[in-house]
């Protein structure tokens, strides 16, 4: 076995003992409740799921806080931080607690 045999065996063994098997199976929308995950990684997991049958929006905090600990993602927003809705009641919902919500073209 040469090196190169080696790093590329070493590669999937690194990454998942960074990546526990739990939290790295997760999907893009329930990993955005905890940490930063591009939007568009939900927005594409939004996608395969529902296709084109509901609109997607980026939200904007516009307040110095924003929060939407009672509902999806569960956590507080600050201005200008960005939390992706998935149809309009949802974008609804955060424009009621301070965001102003656009709709998001695939």
């Amino acid at each position: 076995m040469n090196h190169r045999n080696l790093f590329l065996i070493a590669i999937p063994i690194g990454v998942s003992l960074l990546f526990p098997r739990s939290i790295y199976a997760e999907s893009a929308t329930k990993r955005f409740q905890y940490t930063n995950v591009p939007l568009s990684s939900i927005y594409n997991e939004w996608i395969r799921k529902n296709g084109d049958r509901i609109t997607m929006y980026a939200c904007v905090c516009t307040k110095s806080s924003c929060d939407s600990t009672d509902h999806w993602p569960f956590k507080n927003f600050s201005v200008g931080e960005v939390v992706p809705a998935l149809g309009e009641f949802n974008s609804n919902s955060y424009r009621s607690t301070g965001f102003r919500c656009s709709i998001v073209q695939p």
